[in-house]
């Protein structure tokens, strides 16, 4: 009997720790909805409104992302979301509201992360310091740090 419950509670053990999706944060935009850290790359393959992307093995041999950067002036419909939160606002309330790190060295960026199995999921908000107001959104960066 002992050894039945040994079994059964490794075996809760091991499926409990199984990564879920809702556990990181989720990037919606246009009817896109984004997890790095989760989703495999064919995922955004054929999303031209990612800049760029990084992608690592998981144990199974998927491509899992790991990185993307969005610019919003790419996208046609600029309502996007991390989690439920509409990046409506600026820079710097939009780092209050989600409890992030404000920056404001050469320009305005906001850092948000939380960790995620042992790893950081993190997101990095930028503003164009080139434009008239450095407050405003202008790139979003998602990574997950699987190492």
């Amino acid at each position: 009997m002992k050894k039945l419950f040994i079994l059964l509670t490794t075996l809760l053990l091991l499926v409990s720790c199984k990564t879920k999706r809702e556990d990181f944060y989720l990037l919606r935009y246009e009817e896109k909805d984004i997890v790095v850290g989760y989703d495999t790359i064919e995922k955004i393959e054929d999303d031209e409104n990612i800049d760029d992307y990084k992608y690592y093995l998981n144990e199974d041999d998927e491509k899992i992302i790991n990185g993307i950067v969005i610019y919003v002036e790419d996208l046609d419909n600029p309502n996007i979301y991390i989690d439920d939160y509409l990046l409506d606002k600026g820079i710097k309330e939009t780092c209050d509201d989600l409890e992030g790190e404000f920056i404001e060295k050469n320009g305005h960026a906001c850092l948000i992360s939380k960790n995620v199995y042992k790893r950081a999921n993190y997101i990095l908000i930028y503003g164009d310091i080139l434009a008239d107001d450095i407050d405003k959104i202008n790139r979003i960066e998602i990574y997950y740090d699987n190492k």
